[in-house]
């Protein structure tokens, strides 16, 4: 009973997070235009929010891909897209670290 919900309870927290993710990640592709589908297919998700959402081109979508922190410019376009300064993009992403 014990070795059950030493897995089931992490198990929980997990899917939970997971959940409010996939939430947050649906409800940012509906309200920029996109399938809320399309938050939640590996890879796809990505070329979505950088080429169709941030209007980025094909070679930001790479680079996104496989150079770290590049993608912090798309988010950024996003925000502005969505009524918020880069520099409120950037005081958020600071703050999530620091908390």
């Amino acid at each position: 009973m014990e070795i059950l919900l030493a897995v089931l309870c992490p198990l929980a927290i997990f899917l939970t997070f997971f959940l409010v993710i996939v939430a947050g990640a649906w409800k940012v592709f509906v309200k920029a235009g996109q399938p809320g589908w399309a938050s939640i297919v590996p890879v796809y998700n990505q070329y979505v929010f950088v080429v169709e959402i941030a209007k980025k081109d094909m070679v930001m979508f790479i680079a996104t891909l496989f150079i770290p922190f590049v993608g912090i410019i798309p988010c950024m376009d996003v925000a502005e897209k969505f009524g918020k300064s880069k520099a409120y993009y950037l005081g958020k992403e600071v703050a999530q670290g620091v908390t």
